[in-house]
């Protein structure tokens, strides 16, 4: 049987149908391996309910739905400007202002999330190894987002963890601070370089909503 050969899931016609009722397998698995089980992704493939489309599997099974961050260098781009984090002027100071810019995947846009044992992150810029930071450990809405070296003896302050959220459809997610709660976010729904990014509180706009690409080295 199909489940022998280690299948977990498989789905099909039953009969002759029109193209456009078909479940397509880029939809189907674009879903699935961004975190959505079987169940989820069959019906989000199903282009309208229809018996002809038949699929058997395991319906929670959702491999990627707990997958951590990639362990590598990438770019973060929140969903609303299409732009790049960037550390501004690509800066070396300690407190360097974070903003948005177009993407040249310089350094100073490259950022690694570095696991903690409690299963939320550091993330460092590759320009200069310091850490994304809430300035003065702020836990009010507005509060400047920057670069800092790691400030911690053992482990960095909550200021400087983050938690990431499960991807979305797109493979965005929601990036949080583990001292407030609030979300990285692109000030004032902004499209314009040179806007400083802010803590804000959570509420899945497309300015909390980034993207992590991993770069070939």
């Amino acid at each position: 049987s199909s489940l022998r050969r280690g299948f977990v899931g498989r789905w099909g016609a039953t009969g002759a149908l029109y193209a456009q009722g078909i479940a397509t397998g880029d939809s189907f698995f674009g879903h699935f391996w961004r975190g959505y089980n079987f169940a989820e992704a069959a019906y989000l493939a199903n282009p309208y309910n229809n018996w002809m489309m038949t699929f058997i599997g395991d319906p929670l099974y959702a491999p990627q739905a707990f997958a951590g961050m990639p362990s590598a260098w990438g770019t973060l781009v929140p969903e609303q400007s299409g732009f790049c984090l960037d550390v501004r002027g690509e800066s070396t100071s300690a407190g360097a202002v974070v903003q948005q810019w177009p993407c040249w995947n310089g350094p100073n846009q490259q950022w690694e999330f570095s696991p903690l044992p409690d299963g939320r992150y550091t993330i460092a810029s590759k320009q200069t190894g310091m850490l994304l930071t809430v300035a003065n450990a702020s836990a009010v809405n507005g509060a400047s987002i920057i670069v800092q070296p790691s400030q911690g003896w053992f482990e960095p302050p909550a200021n400087q963890m983050w938690s990431v959220s499960a991807p979305d459809a797109t493979g965005r997610r929601a990036i949080s601070s583990a001292n407030s709660g609030a979300c990285l976010d692109d000030t004032g729904f902004s499209t314009q370089a040179g806007t400083a990014m802010q803590q804000w509180e959570c509420w899945a706009t497309p300015t909390q909503k980034w993207l992590f690409t991993p770069l070939q080295q």
